[in-house]
């Protein structure tokens, strides 16, 4: 159930490293693809993990996108016959609702159709959807974010069905080709009889060399024991 706990923030991201999103669009007729990876710290259970993701956004309006989004993960020793393998496969949109000079907002609706293998804890093995709130102040170089939502997600593991996520960050760009970014966030522990919720916080810098390429890298900090103590990681996004 670690890869189901992971992908409890939004999969779509304002810009990997971080899982807050932004209220931004990528345009009518444009496309969006981004390849991500992490790398965790060893775990009592599981070993290392390499999480990967793969994502695809479409501009359908000005203010409309359509993505999907597949996660996959890889189990290293002692468990790595256990659980390596594509997860639950995500979809949904992003609609700017409302536009008010610095300030934005966004809604965030999605499903979660069951892709992965539930008897090797790659998946939740039903259906399942939720929702985000995004809110966005952005001027001068400065970029600051809230994310707040829920997700249901009935499984067959026996865990929580109903889990809350929320998270804030913020960016700022030392260059036009260069931006460093912060963030913090947690969501609601899915297991039954336990009010300790897993939290996180990130930092990490994001090179744009043309307007068509994102390059970047981030460290993940493990706030407390119900997430892996720590992960490095590295993506690319390509726009056209």
């Amino acid at each position: 159930m670690l890869a189901l706990l992971l992908a409890l923030p939004a999969a779509s991201s304002l810009a990997h490293p971080l899982v807050s999103d932004d209220t931004g669009t990528v345009g009518a007729g444009h496309w969006q693809y981004e390849l991500n990876a992490e790398q965790t710290a060893a775990q009592p259970d599981t070993g290392r993990q390499q999480l990967w993701s793969t994502s695809l956004t479409y501009g359908a309006t000005d203010t409309l996108d359509v993505y999907a989004n597949l996660p996959y993960t890889r189990l290293q020793y002692p468990a790595a016959s256990r659980g390596s393998g594509p997860g639950d496969t995500e979809i949904g949109m992003k609609w700017r609702l409302l536009e008010d000079g610095a300030f934005s907002f966004a809604l965030k609706p999605r499903l979660m159709v069951p892709t992965g293998s539930s008897a090797r804890d790659l998946g939740s093995g039903r259906p399942g959807g939720g929702a985000t709130l995004l809110a966005e102040y952005s001027q001068n170089g400065f970029t600051a974010v809230l994310n707040s939502g829920a997700l249901w997600q009935p499984n067959d593991q026996g865990k929580r069905t109903l889990a809350w996520q929320a998270s804030a960050a913020a960016l700022y760009a030392l260059l036009p080709t260069l931006q460093v970014a912060a963030e913090i966030g947690a969501s609601r522990n899915l297991d039954h009889g336990r009010d300790d919720n897993p939290a996180f916080a990130i930092v990490g810098a994001i090179y744009s060399p043309t307007r068509r390429l994102d390059l970047d890298v981030g460290y993940r900090k493990g706030l407390n024991s119900q997430t892996y103590s720590h992960s490095v990681m590295a993506g690319l996004t390509l726009h056209w």
